[in-house]
């Protein structure tokens, strides 16, 4: 279980700070985001018709029981460049540095729209910082990304140093994924996969080299 990370001081003038940024692909929950001041970026979908995200969520249960007992499938959209500008900007009033820990390239368009609007920003503001780190994963696996980058932060370590260090990290991230009956759902923020037809089955799924989805092990939990 994750749960608020302890604070521990810095070495003196080695750690600048920033403000550390995911998605609500990562599936944290919503008392661990704001214990540990993360900043959060809504993928808005579509279930049933009915538009979900920043100003309006769907409770977890019923998301799956509809998918489970009505066969409704949610429908996803990118996060685009304006509205990632309307993010950092937001951000950026509370700290110059900004840490982004993206949602899966490979998965979604969203990571580049993401560089984009900081390049842009950077332009315009010469004093801001902002740092987009392509998780190459979603839901747990961009959860334990997100922790990890905590964890530096409070180790001491700089914006640069935990963003070079991540990086290092991402061909070493595996997501698993659980079988659910029909479909396998593996996020409430991302459209779900099927990768395994029967019950009891787990797929656990990397990013290859190209940045798309692979098989790195199936077989019954």
């Amino acid at each position: 279980m994750l749960n608020r990370l302890s604070t521990k001081e810095p070495k003196e003038g080695y750690m600048d700070s920033y403000k550390i940024i995911t998605n609500t692909t990562a599936d944290l929950p919503a008392e661990y985001i704001r214990e540990n001041d993360l900043g959060l970026i809504y993928f808005n979908y579509i279930m049933d018709g009915i538009s979900y995200g920043k100003d309006k969520e769907l409770d977890w249960k019923e998301f799956y029981r509809l998918m489970r007992e009505e066969g409704k499938m949610p429908t996803t959209s990118q996060v685009n460049p304006q509205q990632y500008r309307e993010y950092f900007t937001e951000f950026l009033k509370e700290n110059k540095n900004l840490l982004y820990l993206s949602f899966s390239s490979g998965l979604s368009g969203s990571c580049q729209n993401a560089v984009l609007a900081a390049e842009e920003l950077m332009e315009e503001n010469g004093e801001c910082r902002i740092i987009v780190v392509d998780s190459k994963c979603a839901s747990m696996g961009e959860g334990l990304f997100v922790h990890k980058a905590l964890q530096m932060q409070r180790e001491g370590k700089s914006m640069k140093e935990t963003a070079d260090l991540l990086r290092a990290l991402v061909p070493h991230l595996l997501m698993s994924w659980y079988e659910a009956r029909r479909y396998t759902v593996f996020s409430k923020s991302t459209s779900p996969i099927s990768v395994a037809p029967f019950t009891r089955i787990k797929a656990l799924y990397g990013i290859s080299d190209n940045n798309t989805p692979c098989s790195a092990y199936a077989g019954e939990t």
